[in-house]
Formats: structure tokens, C-alpha cells, sequence
């Protein structure tokens, strides 16, 4: 968490202890309204996001709801498919992750 866009409203609006407003390397998923899963990661070599400006660029992406995963050193992601291959590096530890896999 927290959550970042609920029925199509950006719920990210004053300083809290998730440090909306401090720049950082950032993931999230959100949901479209045609039900598709977007998930995002900022890359840690760039200053980062706020979690107001990641609402913004998941709501902008069309997502009607979308949460915070994981901000700072440890935001990472990797996508391999038969054509692609990405790997956006944190620099700390997986602790936790989410795995998508084709059936």
C-alpha cells in the first residue's frame, strides 16, 4: 500500500508516514475498467516518483484502481516473454514478490 487510485480518483493527497511526497524508485499494479493488470516500475537509477506523481501516471496508464507495492532500493522488476526481456535493478534484497505466469 497505500492505495493509489480507487474508482478512478487519485487517493494520494497529504504526507503521511508512506513518504507520498519524497522521491523514490517505485513498482505498482493497477486494474483497468476492461480488467487488464498494468504493473510499473520506476527505474532506480532515475530520481524517482512521488506516490502523488505514481497515481498520476497509473491513473493517466487508465488504471480505475491502483496501490503502491514496494518504493526505495528494493523496487525492482523483471519481465521475460518470448520476444522481451527487462529487468528494471533495485539495489536491496527481494523480500517478497509477485509472479505471473501464462496457463
Amino acid at each position: 500500500g497505500p492505495v493509489l487510485v480507487k474508482d478512478g480518483e487519485i487517493k494520494v493527497d497529504k504526507p503521511s508516514v508512506f513518504n507520498e511526497f519524497k522521491l523514490l524508485p517505485r513498482t505498482a499494479i493497477g486494474l483497468t475498467k476492461e480488467k487488464k493488470i498494468l504493473m510499473l516500475a520506476c527505474e532506480t537509477g532515475f530520481n524517482g516518483l512521488s506516490l502523488y506523481e505514481l497515481a498520476e501516471v497509473m491513473k493517466g496508464l487508465g488504471c480505475n484502481d491502483s496501490m503502491n507495492c514496494d518504493g526505495g532500493p528494493s523496487a525492482q522488476m523483471f519481465l521475460k516473454d518470448k520476444n522481451t526481456e527487462v529487468y528494471v535493478k533495485g539495489a536491496g534484497r527481494i523480500i517478497n514478490a509477485i509472479a505471473v505466469f501464462k496457463k
